[in-house]
């Protein structure tokens, strides 16, 4: 079993159709395979409410993928929620990542989709946070530690 983890943007910041490019090209740059529009709902105006992505680091069957919801409702989500990482900003969930099972693969898009969104923050189901900069200092440590998520980076 996988955790589940959100990458959170800044309200103001939040461009639905640069977060869907960003996500294919830190895949890309990760050597990761997406596969993208897997699933979607519009709403009334024709709008993208959600996209789904499918994060695998093979063409064949494995469990080395995760699932990602990608939402465009950024702007009518409760303020206030993630207060607790960041008074001054307001944080919004922008894409939900659903339970991953390579911590590797995980951190290598995270590292390339944090590059493209130095303020976004990863947050996982442990209720741990991870700036740009505590997923650089994982990526470029010498020795792996695939126990990386199961860890609080400020300790």
């Amino acid at each position: 079993m996988g955790l589940s983890g959100i990458l959170l943007k800044k309200k103001e910041k939040f461009d639905f159709d640069k977060l869907i490019y960003d996500i294919r090209c830190a895949a890309n740059k990760a050597s990761i395979i997406c596969l993208d529009g897997m699933e979607y709902e519009k709403n009334n105006n024709g709008t993208y409410e959600y996209v789904t992505f499918v994060l695998k680091d093979t063409e064949v069957e494995t469990d080395n993928q995760f699932i990602m919801y990608v939402y465009n409702d950024v702007h009518n989500m409760v303020d206030g929620m993630f207060n607790f990482i960041d008074e001054k900003n307001n944080y919004q969930q922008c894409i939900n990542i659903e339970d991953f099972r390579s911590c590797k693969m995980l951190l290598n898009f995270i590292y390339e989709y944090l590059k493209l969104n130095l303020d976004d923050i990863f947050y996982d189901e442990l209720k741990w946070h991870y700036t740009f900069m505590d997923i650089e200092k994982i990526a470029k440590s010498e020795n792996f530690d695939s126990e990386w998520c199961y860890k609080n980076p400020r300790e």
